[in-house]
Protein backbone atom coordinates (compact mmCIF):
# COMPACT_ATOMS: atom_id res chain seq x y z
CA UNK A 1 0.00 0.00 0.00
CA UNK A 2 2.60 2.42 0.82
CA UNK A 3 4.52 1.41 -2.76
CA UNK A 4 1.50 2.42 -4.58
CA UNK A 5 1.14 5.74 -2.45
CA UNK A 6 4.53 6.89 -3.14
CA UNK A 7 4.44 5.99 -6.76
CA UNK A 8 0.74 7.70 -6.81
CA UNK A 9 2.36 10.62 -5.28
CA UNK A 10 5.96 10.79 -7.77
CA UNK A 11 3.94 11.04 -10.71
CA UNK A 12 1.31 14.39 -9.43
CA UNK A 13 4.60 16.71 -10.15
CA UNK A 14 5.18 15.05 -13.54
CA UNK A 15 1.45 15.62 -14.57
CA UNK A 16 1.11 18.68 -13.39
CA UNK A 17 4.69 19.86 -15.34
CA UNK A 18 2.67 18.56 -18.65
CA UNK A 19 0.32 21.50 -18.59
CA UNK A 20 1.86 24.70 -19.35
CA UNK A 21 1.91 27.60 -21.90
CA UNK A 22 4.47 27.91 -24.51
CA UNK A 23 3.16 31.43 -25.77
CA UNK A 24 3.11 33.81 -24.20
CA UNK A 25 6.59 33.14 -23.73
CA UNK A 26 8.27 33.76 -19.75
CA UNK A 27 10.69 36.38 -20.36
CA UNK A 28 13.65 37.18 -17.91
CA UNK A 29 12.60 40.35 -15.77
CA UNK A 30 16.48 41.01 -15.74
CA UNK A 31 15.84 41.75 -19.78
CA UNK A 32 14.04 45.15 -18.95
CA UNK A 33 13.30 47.61 -16.08
CA UNK A 34 9.78 47.79 -14.06
CA UNK A 35 7.43 45.24 -12.97
CA UNK A 36 5.96 44.94 -16.32
CA UNK A 37 9.04 46.05 -18.29
CA UNK A 38 9.52 42.11 -19.25
CA UNK A 39 6.12 41.49 -21.14
CA UNK A 40 5.58 40.59 -24.66
CA UNK A 41 3.65 43.37 -26.00
CA UNK A 42 1.02 42.52 -28.84
CA UNK A 43 -0.72 44.82 -30.30
CA UNK A 44 -4.53 45.42 -30.30
CA UNK A 45 -6.24 43.64 -33.52
CA UNK A 46 -3.20 41.45 -33.98
CA UNK A 47 -3.32 38.14 -34.89
CA UNK A 48 -0.45 36.46 -32.18
CA UNK A 49 -0.04 32.46 -31.10
CA UNK A 50 -1.07 30.87 -28.01
CA UNK A 51 0.91 27.49 -27.60
CA UNK A 52 0.03 25.19 -24.42
CA UNK A 53 0.76 21.49 -23.80
CA UNK A 54 -1.75 19.43 -21.75
CA UNK A 55 -2.99 16.57 -20.60
CA UNK A 56 -6.43 17.42 -19.44
CA UNK A 57 -9.17 15.55 -21.77
CA UNK A 58 -11.45 18.40 -20.99
CA UNK A 59 -10.06 22.33 -20.29
CA UNK A 60 -10.68 25.80 -21.14
CA UNK A 61 -8.49 28.98 -21.49
CA UNK A 62 -9.68 32.32 -19.59
CA UNK A 63 -8.65 35.75 -20.63
CA UNK A 64 -7.55 37.95 -17.14
CA UNK A 65 -6.87 41.34 -16.77
CA UNK A 66 -4.52 41.77 -14.08
CA UNK A 67 -5.28 44.90 -12.09
CA UNK A 68 -2.26 47.90 -11.68
CA UNK A 69 -0.98 48.13 -8.22
CA UNK A 70 -2.58 45.28 -6.79
CA UNK A 71 -2.67 41.41 -6.28
CA UNK A 72 -5.60 40.86 -7.99
CA UNK A 73 -7.02 40.01 -11.50
CA UNK A 74 -10.59 40.38 -13.06
CA UNK A 75 -12.05 37.39 -15.41
CA UNK A 76 -13.69 38.22 -18.62
CA UNK A 77 -17.06 36.70 -19.05
CA UNK A 78 -16.07 35.33 -22.94
CA UNK A 79 -13.76 32.09 -23.26
CA UNK A 80 -10.69 32.33 -25.37
CA UNK A 81 -10.80 28.96 -25.99
CA UNK A 82 -12.54 25.21 -25.03
CA UNK A 83 -12.05 21.76 -25.72
CA UNK A 84 -15.09 19.80 -24.43
CA UNK A 85 -14.86 15.84 -23.89
CA UNK A 86 -16.56 15.13 -26.68
CA UNK A 87 -14.04 12.79 -27.76
CA UNK A 88 -12.52 15.14 -30.54
CA UNK A 89 -9.06 16.48 -29.98
CA UNK A 90 -8.17 20.12 -30.74
CA UNK A 91 -4.69 21.53 -31.42
CA UNK A 92 -3.25 22.95 -28.79
CA UNK A 93 -1.94 25.99 -30.41
CA UNK A 94 -3.75 28.74 -32.23
CA UNK A 95 -3.61 31.90 -33.35
CA UNK A 96 -5.81 34.33 -31.60
CA UNK A 97 -7.08 37.81 -33.02
CA UNK A 98 -5.59 40.04 -29.55
CA UNK A 99 -8.97 41.51 -27.78
CA UNK A 100 -10.04 42.13 -24.23
CA UNK A 101 -13.55 41.41 -24.87
CA UNK A 102 -15.47 43.37 -22.32
CA UNK A 103 -12.55 44.38 -20.20
CA UNK A 104 -11.40 47.77 -20.67
CA UNK A 105 -7.82 48.59 -21.55
CA UNK A 106 -7.97 51.54 -19.36
CA UNK A 107 -8.44 49.28 -16.29
CA UNK A 108 -4.77 47.54 -17.59
CA UNK A 109 -3.49 46.92 -20.55
CA UNK A 110 -1.88 43.89 -18.60
CA UNK A 111 -3.73 40.54 -19.13
CA UNK A 112 -2.83 36.42 -18.76
CA UNK A 113 -4.48 33.77 -19.76
CA UNK A 114 -5.70 30.46 -17.50
CA UNK A 115 -5.81 27.19 -18.68
CA UNK A 116 -8.20 25.24 -16.37
CA UNK A 117 -9.09 21.45 -16.38
CA UNK A 118 -12.96 21.09 -16.76
CA UNK A 119 -13.20 18.37 -14.61
CA UNK A 120 -10.93 19.16 -11.57
CA UNK A 121 -11.22 23.10 -10.34
CA UNK A 122 -8.48 23.21 -8.62
CA UNK A 123 -6.16 22.04 -11.51
CA UNK A 124 -4.96 25.16 -13.24
CA UNK A 125 -1.79 27.11 -15.25
CA UNK A 126 -1.58 30.54 -15.93
CA UNK A 127 0.18 31.71 -19.23
CA UNK A 128 3.13 34.87 -18.83
CA UNK A 129 1.44 38.06 -18.83
CA UNK A 130 1.40 40.12 -21.98
CA UNK A 131 0.94 44.18 -22.62
CA UNK A 132 -2.29 45.05 -24.91
CA UNK A 133 -1.52 48.11 -26.55
CA UNK A 134 -2.90 50.68 -29.21
CA UNK A 135 -0.45 52.23 -30.94
CA UNK A 136 -0.75 56.11 -30.97
CA UNK A 137 0.95 59.35 -31.61
CA UNK A 138 3.05 60.44 -28.59
CA UNK A 139 2.34 64.29 -29.59
CA UNK A 140 -1.50 63.12 -28.87
CA UNK A 141 -0.67 62.63 -25.56
CA UNK A 142 -0.49 66.16 -24.49
CA UNK A 143 0.86 67.21 -21.33
CA UNK A 144 2.18 63.87 -19.70
CA UNK A 145 2.36 65.54 -16.02
CA UNK A 146 -1.64 64.50 -15.27
CA UNK A 147 -0.40 60.65 -15.88
CA UNK A 148 -0.48 58.46 -12.83
CA UNK A 149 3.14 56.77 -12.10
CA UNK A 150 1.62 53.45 -12.37
CA UNK A 151 0.27 54.27 -16.06
CA UNK A 152 3.95 56.36 -16.95
CA UNK A 153 5.66 52.94 -15.69
CA UNK A 154 3.53 50.78 -18.11
CA UNK A 155 3.12 53.39 -20.69
CA UNK A 156 6.96 53.85 -21.26
CA UNK A 157 8.84 51.57 -18.74
CA UNK A 158 10.78 49.27 -21.54
CA UNK A 159 13.57 48.74 -22.61
CA UNK A 160 14.71 49.95 -25.99
CA UNK A 161 16.02 47.49 -29.00
CA UNK A 162 18.89 49.86 -29.90
CA UNK A 163 20.26 53.09 -28.35
CA UNK A 164 22.15 55.60 -29.66
CA UNK A 165 24.65 58.13 -28.68
CA UNK A 166 24.50 62.00 -30.16
CA UNK A 167 27.12 63.41 -29.88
Amino acid sequence: MRYLLALLLSTLPAVEADNQFISPKFLSTAEAPGRWGHNPQWELGSSELVAFQTSWGEYRIELWQQKLGANAAKLSSSLVYNQPNDGKILAQSFYWTVQTYELLLSDSPIFFFWLRDNKNSSAARTSATYKIYVPFDLSSLGSLSSLSSINRDVLFNFKPIRTYDHE
